[in-house]
C-alpha cells in the first residue's frame, strides 16, 4: 500500500514509532488465542507478535510491548529509547478509553488512520500479509494442525527480523536494532524431525533407557539462539532444548512413522 495522509519522515531511532494492527483467526490456537496483535517498528521494521483471545486484550499487550522492547534494548546493549507514537486504525480496541488512558500514562501519542483507509497505515497492513503468508507456508510444510498457527507466526517473525528487506535497502531489522548482523547457522526447516537428548536424570534407565526423544521443530528462543522450541507429540507439549539433532528431510506430522537412519547419539553432545 502507498501511505496516504502520513507524510511524516521515518522515525530517527528504533522503537520511537510503532505501527500496530490486529488480525483474527477462526481456529483457536494451542494457547487459546483467536486474534494476534502485530507490531512493526517504523525505523527498523522489527516485528513483534502477541496472540490474544479477544480483541479487547490488546490493552494487556501494552505492558508486554514495553517489557519486550526494554529486553531487546538491554540484549542489544543500546541506549533505551522511549516510545513516542503508536499508529493504528480506528478499531475499537485502539480508540477505547482504557487503551487511550494507558497510552497517556506511558507518554505515547496515538495516531489513527482515517476510517476505511488501511493504506494510511500500510506498514502494519503489509506486515500482516507477509507474516501470515510465511506462517501459513511453514505450517503447511510441517503438516501440523491449524491450532499451531500462533507458534508459526512467532517463528515467521523471528526469521523475518533476521531477513533482508527492501524497506531497508537490503538491510535487516536485526542489524538496525543490534548494530551487528545476526548469525543464521542455527536455522533449520520448521516442522522437521528433531531428536532431543534425554539428560541423565530424565532417562528411564541410565544403561538401557532411551537416550533421546523425537519431536517436531517449531521455533526458536528469541534471546538465546542455541535453544530450539520442540513439540513433543507424545506428551503434547512444547519444550526448549539446546541438545538437538535434526533430520530436515523428515516431517513427522506428515508421516507419523518415518523411516529413520540410525542416530549416533554421541553427536548430540
Amino acid at each position: 500500500f502507498k501511505e496516504i495522509g502520513d507524510a511524516r519522515p521515518r522515525a530517527a531511532a528504533p522503537f520511537e514509532k510503532l505501527h500496530m494492527d490486529l488480525f483474527s483467526v477462526t481456529t483457536t490456537s494451542l494457547g487459546g488465542a483467536n486474534n494476534c496483535l502485530l507490531v512493526t517498528d517504523d525505523n527498523s521494521r522489527w516485528r513483534m507478535a502477541f496472540p490474544i483471545k479477544h480483541k479487547s486484550d490488546a490493552l494487556k499487550c501494552l505492558e508486554k510491548i514495553m517489557v519486550e522492547i526494554k529486553a531487546i534494548q538491554q540484549d542489544a546493549q543500546v541506549r533505551e529509547v522511549r516510545i513516542n507514537t503508536f499508529h493504528s486504525d480506528n478499531g475499537g480496541e485502539f480508540v477505547g478509553a482504557a487503551f487511550q488512558t494507558k497510552c497517556r500514562e506511558y507518554g505515547v501519542q496515538q495516531i489513527f488512520s482515517a476510517p476505511y483507509t488501511p493504506e494510511q497505515n500500510g506498514i502494519a497492513e503489509r506486515a500482516i500479509q507477509i507474516v501470515v503468508a510465511m506462517a501459513r507456508t511453514m505450517r503447511l510444510q510441517a503438516g501440523l494442525p491449524l491450532a499451531f498457527w500462533a507458534e508459526f507466526v512467532a517463528t515467521a517473525v523471528y526469521v523475518l527480523n533476521r531477513s533482508p528487506t527492501e524497506a531497508l535497502q537490503g538491510d535487516t531489522p536485526f542489524h538496525k536494532v543490534y548494530g551487528r548482523h545476526a548469525l543464521l547457522d542455527h536455522l533449520r526447516v520448521p516442522g522437521c524431525l528433531a531428536s532431543v537428548l534425554y539428560y541423565p536424570q530424565q532417562r528411564e534407565d541410565k544403561k538401557f533407557g532411551a537416550r533421546a526423544w523425537d519431536g517436531v521443530l517449531i521455533g526458536y528462543d528469541p534471546f538465546n539462539r542455541t535453544n530450539y522450541k520442540i513439540y513433543d507429540p507424545q506428551r503434547k507439549g512444547m519444550f526448549y532444548s539446546a541438545h538437538v539433532k535434526f533430520d530436515e528431510r523428515t516431517f513427522p506430522a506428515k508421516n507419523p512413522k518415518p523411516v529413520q537412519e540410525e542416530l549416533n547419539i554421541l553427536d548430540l553432545y
